[in-house]
């Protein structure tokens, strides 16, 4: 999920709406049986989402877009 925090700036509301939507795939995967529903799942993904915000506030990721554009 770190390209999601591309995609979007860190902030309280990204980061509630991120957490509910690992939440609602977490619980779909319960309840349609397709995997099993998991904290850690949501924490990792998380973190992914932090990270990848992170990321994209760097110099580094700047030039970077610059030069696919």
């Amino acid at each position: 999920f770190i390209p999601s925090g591309f995609l979007f700036k860190f902030n309280k509301k990204n980061l509630l709406l991120f957490i509910l939507v690992i939440f609602l795939i977490e619980i779909s995967q319960y309840v349609f049986a397709l995997g099993i529903f998991d904290f850690g799942d949501i924490f990792t993904n998380t973190c992914g989402f932090i990270i990848g915000s992170a990321l994209s506030e760097t110099p580094l990721f700047s030039n970077f877009k610059e030069k696919i554009r």
